[in-house]
C-alpha cells in the first residue's frame, strides 16, 4: 500500500527533472537473513556528482557499462547511505545488479547476514553535496512493517525501530 501511494506521489516529480530526488528501498529477506538495498538516482545528477568527487566520468547517460567503476559507486553509497544495525554493525553493500531506464538507474545491493534486527540508524546524504534542494526518499520493508522516510539537506538521520 505504502509503495503504491509513494509511486503515485513520486511519478509526476520524476518526470519533471530537474527535481532532485533519490529513492532507496531497503528490504529484509528473513530466509536469507540479509537486507536487499536498491537505490534509484537520476543518471545525469549522479554522473555530475561522481565526476566532481572522484574525477571520473561514468558514462551512464551515454549508455556505457560501469565496468571498472562499480567500486566507486559502492563506495559512494556506503559513505552516503549509512545504515547501522542495532547500534553496532554498518551495512555493507555487496553489488547485486543494475537496472537502467532513459533517465535513471537502480543500483542493487545485498548486505551481510544479520540474525536479529531490532533497529536501524539511517544517515542519508545522497547527492546532498551537489544539490541543496535534494530530497531522498527511503522505504524500509521488514516483515509486515513498511514505512517511508524523507531525508533532506537539513534532515539527514533517522532511527527506525523494527520491533
Amino acid at each position: 500500500m505504502l509503495k503504491g501511494l509513494l509511486w503515485i506521489m513520486l511519478a509526476p516529480a520524476l518526470m519533471w527533472h530537474p527535481v532532485h530526488v533519490s529513492v532507496a528501498h531497503v528490504e529484509y529477506d528473513a530466509s536469507m537473513r540479509r537486507f536487499r538495498i536498491s537505490v534509484r538516482v537520476f543518471k545525469d545528477d549522479f554522473e555530475t556528482l561522481i565526476e566532481a568527487k572522484y574525477g571520473i566520468r561514468l558514462g551512464l547517460t551515454e549508455g556505457k557499462e560501469l565496468a571498472g567503476n562499480v567500486h566507486l559507486v559502492r563506495e559512494y553509497f556506503e559513505e552516503n547511505l549509512g545504515i547501522v544495525v542495532n547500534s553496532g554493525k554498518k551495512l555493507r553493500f555487496d553489488p547485486a545488479g543494475i537496472r537502467e531506464n532513459e533517465e535513471s538507474v537502480w543500483f542493487m545491493y545485498k548486505s551481510q547476514e544479520f540474525r536479529r534486527v531490532q533497529k536501524l540508524v539511517v544517515t542519508n546524504s545522497i547527492l546532498l553535496e551537489l544539490f541543496e534542494d535534494q530530497t531522498n526518499l527511503f522505504i524500509i520493508s521488514y516483515g509486515d512493517l513498511e514505512k517511508g522516510y524523507r531525508f533532506s539537506f537539513t534532515d539527514r538521520e533517522a532511527v527506525i525501530p523494527l520491533i
